[in-house]
């Protein structure tokens, strides 16, 4: 049973990108990695930046206006 799994996997070596016909390497994924850098960009601007504000904002407060029930 496993030679029947391990035969339809692709082996660990197997490379993610295929060789076109002008010898360059296509992708399987085009624009991963530029894809990647702006919802990185885009999660630090909507995220990441409201919620550092969040914690500058407390160490403005007293330890009273702190712990308000």
């Amino acid at each position: 049973m496993s030679g029947a799994v391990s035969s339809a996997l692709p082996s660990a070596g197997a490379p993610l990108s295929r060789v076109n016909r002008a010898g360059g390497a296509k992708r399987v994924l085009p624009g991963f990695h530029i894809t990647l850098g702006f919802s990185i960009l885009y999660l630090s601007l909507i995220v990441l930046i409201p919620l550092s504000a969040l914690v500058f904002k407390t160490f403005t407060l007293t330890w009273d206006q702190f712990w308000v029930p």
